[in-house]
């Protein structure tokens, strides 16, 4: 059932020196049919705050830069960032690319961890129960 649609929602995507990547990227988010509330970048490497920019107009982006690399302690620093508001964080690669209607299907699976409904490169992780350890993150991957 669509009850789930609709979600508050962010989205948490680590990144380093793929400018291209992540362009392609925030494009697809822009033209989701529900976008997120917020995103946080999380990126290391070289400066991305110009591609940042012109995506602000668009979209509600968080953006860390920071000096030390690792895609683990990356996602530790922007799950501080997510506004604890939001009831869901999607953990998505730099080089995935989302399909408009990508959210409204994910948030209508009747149990969204089911080990069928599968997506690649997102993580997915309830935050009503604060679940922020790295172990607990619900991973999803596409077949």
């Amino acid at each position: 059932g669509g009850s789930m649609s609709k979600k508050k929602y962010g989205i948490l995507v680590t990144t380093k020196d793929r400018e291209l990547y992540l362009a392609a990227f925030l494009e697809s988010v822009s033209k989701l049919h529900e976008k997120p509330q917020q995103i946080v970048i999380v990126s290391t490497g070289k400066e991305i705050e110009r591609l940042i920019d012109k995506y602000r107009l668009v979209l509600n982006i968080d953006h860390l830069h920071s000096e030390k690399g690792g895609q683990t302690f990356q996602k530790k620093l922007g799950i501080n960032l997510i506004n604890a508001t939001l009831e869901w964080v999607l953990f998505c690669d730099d080089d995935i690319l989302l399909f408009p209607e990508t959210i409204t299907e994910l948030f209508s699976f009747e149990e969204i961890a089911d080990e069928s409904k599968k997506i690649v490169g997102v993580g997915l992780m309830d935050l009503s129960n604060k679940i922020i350890e790295y172990k607990n993150w619900i991973k999803i991957f596409y077949t």
